[in-house]
Formats: structure tokens, C-alpha cells, sequence
């Protein structure tokens, strides 16, 4: 039989057939629609551009806080942990500005989530005064000093950031270093005390020796009252410095201290009869027996009354109490300071121990005031910068 006839052949008859999705991306670059692949790439684009776009309006404009968020970042947003700032804290951004957290919320007819509202320290260009997109949240007091942020961006203020310098100066292990610190420093200072006053009793020629003898043997007979005293102390010598010494040298050597009398806050007379009689005083009562016998010599002296670094004192907290007392004397045109009261011993295990330190006559006016604060005119320091109690208080004991 005849052969079957093959059917016509056409013009795409040779082409394998088209695929579905090929054929529709055939029909969609006919009609001008994008395929897939194309949008998908056209829409990541325009994402990256519109994010530039923003990024760029932030930085020239800093109040621009119009960007919204996205459910998925509304959600995890509302799902963090409380905040944890109240308003009126302090706080600072994630750049650092400082300022009092005076909003959070979400501003009504702001579709754009949560705000919160600082008040800067400093004005910053560009910013407002509390009011965001026309929502009024909160008043600050001047203007550019209203910056909104979101939670995130909240941060503790410097002074709570454990690395700052306050926090380390108050650790535990900086306090321990600043007391070794201070020990160092008390350490030195004394030694420069020390050696002052050694170089000012060299410049004498080592004349107080033999008059310091011979004040400490002073005869009973001869210290039964302030005239006999005087004459006594100041007989053979020539200058009055030698003539202040010997005053000082027969109250430290011949006074104790009355520590007891102190603690139980009954004092007894101080006046220089009673003192001479029971041979027992307190500060006032070293310088009123000091002031009338120097007094007797014919030098001009007076008596001082001020806060002292002594027995009980607590480093950095002022002084309480009645004070302390202690002498000032004019030798050669020029006023000097004494205390014959801490010259004659100091206070150990709640008793006196009674040991003659004469550092503390005519201590220069430097040294001495780093224990001794005159309360009265600041001239009587006998420094050329007085100073006032607080600083007095923080210098080192």
C-alpha cells in the first residue's frame, strides 16, 4: 500500500516546543511586562536606594526620625524588656550627646512606633524643643535641645559606664590605692616637716639646749606664780627668742596632759593659777599659762583658737568639738606660733604620754597650718594664700 503522507511542514517545525515559563516570558517582553528575575532585582534596588536616601536625610537633618518600621520589627520591638530608664534620668544616645530622658511613648497620629525624648545638656542645629512631626510630647526648656531616638539607642549616661574615671576612682581597689596614696603622702610631708624644723633650730646655733635644760630643772619654789615664773625662765637671757623657748620648754616639761578631763566633759579652771597648782590642763589651759608668763617677759603674745588635726579626727570630715588653742608670740618684729600643748606629748591607747617634742615651736606657718586652722581672721594663718575650712579639711593629716 501507499506510504502514510507526512504532515505539511511549517516554519517553526524544526523548534523543540516551548516551555511553560518560557512562554510566558515570551508573552510578558511582548506586552512590556518585567519577567520575575527583573522585579525581583528591580525591587531589591530600589530598597537599597530608598535606605542611602534615608541614611542621608539623617545625617543632614538630625531631628528626621520618619522612617517606619517594619510589623516584624514593631513585634520584636514591643517583645524586648522593659526599659530600663525612668523619666528624669540621665542617659545619652548611641553617639554619645548627654541629656535627661523626658518621653516615652508613641506620639498619637505617628504611625512609627515607640519614641523616646531627651532633653540634651547641649544644643544641637537642627533639633526642636520637644515637638516631633507636629506632636507636641514633651517641653524642653530651649530650643535644639529635643532629641528623639528609639530604645535601642537609649545608653547609660558616662558617669555609670563602668570604664569611666569616676567609677574607677571609686572601686574598691582604687580606694585602696588612694589611702597607700595618702600614706605616701603623709609619709613626705612629715619628713619635710621634720627637717624645717631641724634646720630652723640649727640656724640658732644649738643655744636651746641649755636653755631647755635649765627651764625643765626649773625649782618648785620658783613656780608657785606667774611673776616668779618669768623671772626665773627669763633670767641671763639676752634674746626673747631664747626667753619664748624657755616658756615653752617649762609648760611642755612641767604640764600634763588632763585626757581624762577631756573624755568626761567636765573641765576643770584653766586659768593659769589653777593649772600652775595642779600642774593638769587642757589645750586652753597650756596657752593661757604660756600667754600670761611670756606676757611677764615683756613680749607681745596672744592667744589663738582654731580646729586641729589631733586625737580623733577622722581624715576628710571637719573637726568637731570645742577646738583647740595655742599661742602666737612677736619676736624681732615678726609673730611666730606655738603650741606647748602638743609640745609636751600626745595621746595613745586612751592615756597621754607625756614626751617633750619641741617641733612645735615656732613651726613655720606652712607646716602649721596643715594641723591647725585658725577660725579667726585669715591673716593669722601667717601664710600669703590663706585658706578656708573645706580646703583645710582635705589636706593630707
Amino acid at each position: 500500500p501507499p506510504a502514510e503522507a507526512s504532515p505539511p511542514a511549517t516554519e517553526d517545525s524544526s523548534d523543540p516546543p516551548a516551555t511553560e515559563a518560557e512562554g510566558a516570558t515570551e508573552m510578558q517582553e511582548v506586552d512590556g511586562s518585567p519577567s520575575p528575575r527583573d522585579a525581583a532585582q528591580n525591587a531589591r534596588g530600589e530598597d537599597e536606594k530608598a535606605v542611602r536616601r534615608r541614611a542621608a536625610k539623617r545625617r543632614t537633618n538630625p531631628s528626621y526620625v520618619a522612617v517606619l518600621p517594619s510589623e516584624e520589627e514593631e513585634e520584636e520591638e514591643e517583645a524586648q524588656e522593659a526599659l530600663p530608664f525612668r523619666i528624669g534620668d540621665p542617659v545619652s544616645d548611641d553617639e554619645g550627646h548627654v541629656g535627661i530622658l523626658r518621653y516615652v511613648g508613641r506620639p498619637e497620629g505617628i504611625r512609627a512606633g515607640e519614641f523616646c525624648g531627651i532633653e540634651l545638656e547641649r544644643p544641637r542645629q537642627g533639633l526642636g524643643d520637644g515637638e516631633l512631626q507636629g506632636v507636641r510630647c514633651f517641653q524642653a526648656n530651649s530650643e535644639d535641645t529635643a532629641l528623639f531616638v528609639r530604645r535601642h539607642q537609649l545608653r547609660p549616661p558616662p558617669s555609670r559606664d563602668p570604664n569611666t574615671l569616676l567609677d574607677l576612682f571609686t572601686s574598691p581597689g582604687a580606694l585602696r590605692a588612694l589611702l597607700a596614696m595618702q600614706r605616701l603622702v603623709r609619709g613626705a610631708a612629715a619628713r619635710r616637716r621634720v627637717r624645717s624644723i631641724r634646720m630652723q633650730l640649727e640656724a640658732h646655733g644649738g643655744r636651746f639646749a641649755a636653755v631647755d635644760k635649765r627651764a625643765m630643772l626649773t625649782p618648785e619654789e620658783h613656780a608657785k606664780t606667774v611673776e616668779d615664773l618669768a623671772k626665773y625662765l627669763a633670767e641671763g637671757l639676752e634674746s626673747d627668742v631664747e626667753k619664748a623657748r624657755a616658756a615653752f620648754a617649762w609648760n611642755c616639761s612641767h604640764i600634763k596632759y588632763d585626757f581624762k578631763m577631756l573624755r568626761s566633759g567636765k573641765l576643770r579652771n584653766q586659768d593659769s593659777e589653777s593649772v600652775l597648782k595642779k600642774r593638769w590642763a587642757v589645750c586652753s589651759g597650756y596657752a593661757r599659762v604660756y600667754d600670761d608668763v611670756v606676757e611677764a617677759m615683756g613680749l607681745e603674745v596672744v592667744t589663738r583658737r582654731g580646729w586641729s588635726k589631733g586625737y580623733g579626727l577622722e581624715p576628710g570630715k571637719q573637726p568637731r568639738g570645742k577646738g583647740h588653742a595655742w599661742n602666737a608670740v612677736k619676736l624681732e618684729g615678726e609673730w611666730g606660733l606655738v603650741d606647748s600643748c602638743w609640745g609636751a606629748g600626745y595621746v595613745a591607747d586612751g592615756a597621754f604620754v607625756h614626751e617633750f617634742n619641741d617641733t612645735n615651736f615656732l613651726t613655720p606657718p606652712d607646716l602649721f597650718l596643715e594641723k591647725h586652722f585658725d577660725t579667726g581672721d585669715p591673716d593669722n594663718q601667717l601664710v600669703a594664700q590663706p585658706i578656708c575650712l573645706m580646703e583645710w579639711t582635705n589636706l593630707p593629716i
